[in-house]
């Protein structure tokens, strides 16, 4: 939100909503939206392929992983954008 303040020149003594300024700034969720639909045409494009890095996102490398949580994963992300759960963080 600072980025988008200084954007638009709003000093932080105006005391103006993250709303306000969203709505000033209309072209957010156009952004969002295509950014979303081009992650999907690149996992497109990367699942058609026939190399390492799909092995790799098939989870067909042998080895162990670390100990405790599971890192967030590429794939995990296209699976919330498909479901339309980016939308909600």
């Amino acid at each position: 939100m600072t980025t988008y303040s200084r954007m638009l020149r709003i000093s932080w003594n105006d005391h103006r909503t993250n709303q306000s300024i969203l709505e000033e700034l209309d072209t957010i969720a156009q952004l969002l939206n295509d950014i979303q639909r081009r992650k999907l045409q690149y996992f497109g494009h990367v699942m058609r392929a026939d190399n390492l890095c799909t092995s790799i996102l098939h989870d067909r490398i042998v080895g162990t992983r670390k100990h405790g949580r599971p890192r967030r994963r590429w794939t995990d992300e296209i699976k919330d954008s498909a479901t339309g759960k980016w939308l909600s963080a």
